[in-house]
């Protein structure tokens, strides 16, 4: 019970150092809200022309050995053009550590990985969304802030 304790007050504080507005305990009662953003997402996607690739961070960023192959894995689909990519977002709040996000973690790495200039010379726009912390949120935080953007989309590529 203690580790919970911990872990919430954690986050509690990382949401409020961030701006974020959200709180871990209502993230885990959000599945009707999921549900919602995604037929909410399928709507936009009937109606509208871009690929979004959306790359979550999975709870631990440092010292993990997996996370070499997943930067490798979809830094090479966003470069691939056959792949259209429009955009990127990187999604995640903090996790084991006080002093980055998932999201700008990777963020980091995938500037470290591509050829930032052709990426941005191929008018590819990527994002950082900082507050998630479930993969609810990955999705829904990614939703609004594509929607504040007024990003349009016609496919969706979640990574993971």
């Amino acid at each position: 019970m203690k580790k919970t304790t911990i872990i919430t007050l954690i986050t509690s504080l990382s949401l409020i150092a961030t701006g974020c507005t959200s709180d871990l305990t209502d993230a885990f009662t959000k599945v009707q809200d999921f549900s919602n953003t995604v037929q909410s997402i399928n709507s936009s996607l009937e109606q509208a022309d871009g690929h979004v690739v959306i790359v979550p961070g999975y709870g631990v960023i440092y010292n993990d050995p997996t996370y070499e192959g997943y930067v490798e894995a979809f830094s090479e689909y966003i470069e691939d053009e056959d792949n259209e990519v429009t955009a990127v977002v990187f999604t995640g709040s903090y996790s084991t550590t006080p002093d980055i996000t998932e999201a700008a973690f990777l963020n980091g790495e995938f500037n470290n990985t591509v050829a930032v200039s052709a990426i941005q010379s191929r008018g590819i726009h990527v994002y950082k969304e900082e507050c998630a912390i479930t993969s609810w949120q990955n999705i829904g935080n990614t939703k609004d802030l594509l929607d504040d953007k007024a990003e349009e989309y016609s496919r969706v590529t979640v990574w993971g």
